[in-house]
């Protein structure tokens, strides 16, 4: 079958697309060495998903620049890393964040932990003072995955696919929108045109790094 490849606004897509990454992911994450999972957030701006996604992804391209993040990732023995950007909708607005996955081809002892931990923090918040934006060293979270949780790890990354239902009161997915606007709730409908058209022309998944390099 050929796809329309709009990942973030097919339902099809978005679920074929993800698998593919999961897929990818759960093999490049069961060769490698460490694996180490940070999630990284902004202050919130607007509220709405356009601004706020393209803020994100101001910080990501800021955080990932080239010349001096090969040399962060040599510094750390990262080999290879995904971003996957996730979107949730409360009573304040969108909060749209990023998860990383970091791969390692060696072991990384507790006090290289700290100092990643400490280094991707600073980094951050240094990426989103460098756009005009905040970003809190202390709210962006790092922590090492143990090997029988990789597996879910890579679920969770990529599980936000366009018939996946938020499992929190008060927080709602993209699915949730386009499940209620389904159903006639015009609020919903006006939510997911904006975010779907926010949506055009973003990756869904970015992976550097491939299993072979990670081994």
């Amino acid at each position: 079958m050929r796809t329309c490849d709009a990942a973030y606004r097919c339902v099809f897509c978005s679920r074929y697309r993800l698998a593919e990454r999961r897929a990818d992911l759960v093999s490049a994450l069961s060769v490698a060495e460490d694996v180490a999972f940070l999630t990284v957030t902004k202050m919130k701006r607007t509220g709405e998903v356009a601004s706020e996604w393209a803020d994100l992804n101001h910080v990501l391209a800021k955080f990932t620049d080239r010349g001096t993040w090969a040399r962060f990732k040599n510094q750390h023995g990262i080999s290879g890393y995904s971003v996957t950007v996730e979107h949730t909708l409360t009573s304040d607005g969108w909060h749209v964040h990023g998860h990383f996955l970091f791969t390692f081809s060696r072991h990384i002892g507790q006090q290289a932990q700290n100092t990643l931990r400490t280094a991707t923090q600073a980094r951050w918040a240094a990426s989103a003072i460098a756009v005009g934006l905040t970003a809190d060293p202390e709210r962006q979270s790092l922590r090492m995955v143990p090997t029988d949780e990789r597996l879910t790890i890579a679920r969770y990354v990529t599980k936000q696919d366009l018939a996946y239902r938020s499992r929190t009161p008060g927080t709602r997915y993209p699915a949730d929108l386009l499940a209620e606007a389904s159903r006639g709730d015009v609020d919903a409908m006006d939510e997911w045109q904006q975010y779907t058209e926010a949506a055009k022309g973003k990756a869904l998944v970015r992976q550097y790094g491939s299993t072979r390099g990670t081994k």
